[in-house]
């Protein structure tokens, strides 16, 4: 049975926590300040520890920095206001703490962060079935490379986080779908889940797009509008291309993420809100306000946790082998073959659009196909006459180096504790390199 401790100096916080989670199956320990704490973090391995954000002598991320030292495997979660967000957030980037729920909580969003921390092994294995490709299928988005894995990873564990996420990398490369997947893995899962593009947006719309309006708030404003805010009540809020927010709504989002309320076009009163933000975008926050076009202070209300997703170039076989799914999904009944000149055509691509470049070109050789092998003449032309010009480029006649035998690459795993970028590092190779160089070994 797995421990979980809670800390807080308000008895009554303390009873009310111990009485919510007491039916789970856990052995609950709870402490009054953090001294106490320290000395259970001494005598017990706790699976989790929930610890008041204010408290005397000791705030609970200075706590919780402590317990990382002593227990580094625990989970470590915050309960705090809104007010101390800016703390919050510091133990985030430190990765101090995992989690976070603001008081006053509500009470099943609480017991499914805790489900979710103690049954993290389990969820681990049940996202990692793979299909007849050899692809991880996670909500809709697929892979076999690692750092697509190690991303899913991080979707899970700051899914129950309850703090807003940047989802940043290049156009085409699936930010909506990882959107949908922090959502579908959070305690919002059987909410709503509503986006919206702020690109080309006016102030005026954006800012009723979001925030809702007034009967005659401005020209054109017909009839009342409760806006997206309100519409996803409960759920989570996708801002796609938040760097082209426009500045005056920017300002008004930036209050209403750290107040939780604001108050529709043409009004005065103030609604409160409880919505999960993600935002996405082609460029870091970081970038764009460097550009001067994006508010520091909104960045990091918005990026309190960034996730990055690669580019499709860098993401090893995946190329080839989602193309081959998509062309599967496109015909089940009678699947074509893929012809050798293809699959280096495709793995020589460079693909600036990313995966949905990718699924057009399956979709375009699915059109025209006539036959039962997918032959280079089948892919768009854009794909043909960039592999028509590296095959025209100078060769390097350079003798290459002796690949890497297995017994070499197994001795280098096992002296790094299966490791793989501290093994690439020490054979002097990329670990791109390395996993393309295990798979030709079935390692």
């Amino acid at each position: 049975m797995h421990k979980v401790l809670l800390v807080d100096d308000d008895s009554s916080i303390l009873k009310a926590l111990h009485r919510l989670l007491r039916t789970l199956d856990i052995d609950l320990y709870t402490a009054n300040c953090p001294d106490d704490a320290l000395i259970l973090c001494g005598e017990h391995q706790f699976k989790l520890i929930i610890s008041d954000q204010r408290m005397p002598n000791m705030d609970g991320t200075e706590l919780l920095e402590k317990v990382k030292d002593l227990q580094p495997e625990s989970t470590r979660m915050i309960l705090s206001a809104y007010s101390d967000f800016d703390a919050i957030t510091e133990s985030f980037n430190r990765k101090t703490i995992h989690k976070f729920i603001a008081k006053p909580w509500d009470n099943d969003k609480l017991r499914f962060v805790v489900k979710a921390v103690i049954q993290a092994d389990q969820h681990q294995v049940e996202s990692k079935q793979v299909d007849t490709l050899g692809l991880v299928d996670f909500h809709g988005i697929y892979t076999q490379c690692d750092e697509m894995l190690n991303l899913f990873d991080m979707i899970k564990r700051v899914a129950t986080a309850n703090v807003p996420v940047n989802i940043y990398g290049p156009t085409g490369t699936g930010k909506e779908l990882i959107a949908n997947a922090l959502h579908q893995e959070s305690p919002r899962h059987d909410k709503k889940m509503l986006a919206i593009n702020c690109a080309n947006l006016t102030p005026e719309l954006a800012e009723s797009q979001l925030f809702g309006h007034k009967k005659g708030a401005f020209t054109g404003a017909s009839s009342d509008s409760d806006g997206l805010l309100a519409a996803a009540n409960g759920g989570s809020l996708f801002l796609d291309e938040v760097t082209c927010l426009p500045l005056p709504v920017q300002v008004k989002l930036l209050r209403a993420l750290q107040e939780q309320e604001y108050y529709r076009m043409g009004t005065t009163q103030t609604i409160p809100f409880d919505v999960q933000v993600i935002s996405a975008s082609s460029t870091s926050l970081k970038q764009a306000v460097e550009s001067e076009g994006f508010r520091a202070d909104l960045r990091f209300r918005l990026e309190v946790i960034p996730l990055l997703v690669p580019a499709l170039k860098d993401r090893g076989e995946d190329g080839l082998e989602i193309f081959k799914l998509f062309i599967k999904q496109l015909r089940p009944t009678q699947t074509p073959s893929i012809s050798k000149e293809t699959e280096v055509c495709i793995r020589n691509y460079p693909w600036p659009g990313n995966v949905r470049e990718l699924f057009n070109a399956a979709s375009y050789a699915h059109a025209i196909l006539d036959g039962n092998t997918i032959t280079p003449e089948y892919l768009p032309k854009d794909i043909q006459l960039s592999t028509q010009a590296q095959s025209a480029a100078p060769v390097n006649k350079a003798t290459p180096a002796a690949p890497l035998e297995k017994e070499h690459i197994d001795e280098a795993l096992k002296k790094h504790r299966g490791n793989r970028s501290k093994t690439a590092s020490s054979l002097g190779i990329s670990r791109m390199t390395l996993w393309r160089r295990m798979k030709q070994l079935n390692m």
